[in-house]
């Protein structure tokens, strides 16, 4: 390995540990954030349905999505998927109302975010826009 140049061991071990580091970050961020207990508890068994909403922030624990997720408010809950570069350990999600306790509103400037729980008990918090819950009113 002494005959390779500096900048060509730079050029192929760069992208590499790069890949590497993304990959077990993302695994940790699930992990610790509380989307790996979600999934576990509530994965999504089949394609998404309802209400679309790309490109949404929300927060999921103390992790926060800042405009990766993409949700789907139907009568069954809310579906939640992250964009595919940042989905390694972030499964899809189906979170039926039922399982929703406890929204809470604020409003900042010209945007309202709902605050909630999921499960009980309770599994992990979540914020996402107040828009999402459009599907909720269609289930009740």
């Amino acid at each position: 390995m002494g005959n390779f140049p500096p900048l060509v061991i730079i050029l192929v071990l760069g992208p590499l540990l790069f890949v590497g580091v993304l990959s077990l970050s993302l695994l940790l961020v699930s992990a610790l954030g509380g989307w790996r207990q979600l999934a576990d508890t509530f994965p999504a068994n089949g394609p998404p349905t309802g209400i679309r909403f790309r490109m949404q922030s929300g927060s999921v624990g103390w992790v926060n999505y800042s405009g990766c997720l993409t949700v789907y408010s139907s009568p069954d809950g809310l579906y939640l998927s992250v964009m595919w570069p940042f989905r390694l350990g972030h499964p899809p999600l189906l979170i039926p109302w039922t399982e929703i306790h406890d929204v809470t509103t604020r409003r900042m400037l010209w945007m309202e975010d709902a605050f909630f729980d999921v499960g009980s008990p309770r599994v992990a918090k979540l914020s996402l826009s107040k828009k999402v819950f459009r599907g909720r009113e269609l289930a009740a």
